[in-house]
């Protein structure tokens, strides 16, 4: 019965993270102004273009890898290691005015990052829902409820960070890149918040059984 619960609570503690998660993902407060602020900084756009060119490739490989390991590594794992990777990358774009190398890190790591949880994050949220022995339509309800809560996020949150830079710039003559910066620092600190929260609030799902199952050796024990 205690297991049961356990399995219980932490599953449900995945379901009750996941928004958050897509939050993260889709709040990305400086993706409209990103480029300039980098231009900003003092790198050119031909260094740009060279190294946005390697994301591609960079992503596919990024898939594979991910989806190699997958079938040793729980996909609770894979997820908050994505999300470690991510925020790095989202803190080494605050710290782009400083050195190249967090050039480079700002885009690589958000796009391994994103590579790992495009792999992981869907099986983990119905891996955690069919452990709570939810229907599978259920399950696709919810998950899709998610996702358009993330389109929404993603559509309004580069809208904010725009007006945020916006904002700066009218409070004081010259304090756009600054501004930016802000913003960048703010969207850093985010990802930071929920991938600790991550750390603590998601658990390994439950793949070997599910809490009925649970129920019913538990009776069949008692018979």
């Amino acid at each position: 019965a205690n297991r049961k619960e356990r399995i219980r609570k932490n599953m449900e503690s995945n379901i009750k993270f996941f928004p958050f998660i897509q939050f993260m993902l889709g709040f990305e407060l400086a993706e409209a102004f990103a480029m300039i602020y980098i231009i900003g900084s003092g790198y050119t756009a031909a260094f740009l273009t060279a190294l946005t060119a390697s994301l591609g490739i960079i992503s596919f490989a990024s898939s594979a890898l991910t989806g190699f390991i997958t079938s040793n590594v729980s996909k609770r794992t894979i997820v908050v290691a994505s999300l470690i990777i991510h925020t790095l990358g989202s803190i080494s774009l605050a710290l782009v005015p400083y050195s190249t190398i967090f050039v480079v890190l700002s885009q690589i790591l958000p796009t391994i990052g994103v590579a790992g949880l495009a792999v992981s994050l869907c099986p983990f949220f119905y891996s955690s829902m069919e452990a709570l022995g939810e229907d599978r339509e259920v399950i696709k309800q919810k998950y899709s409820a998610n996702d358009s809560f993330f389109s929404i996020v993603m559509a309004f949150s580069s809208l904010i960070g725009g007006a945020l830079v916006v904002l700066f710039a009218h409070l004081r003559t010259g304090f756009e890149s600054m501004g930016q910066h802000i913003v960048v620092i703010l969207a850093a600190t985010i990802d930071v918040f929920v991938t600790i929260g991550a750390l603590f609030k998601t658990h390994k799902e439950a793949v070997e059984t599910t809490i009925e199952d649970d129920d019913e050796e538990t009776a069949a024990f008692r018979e």
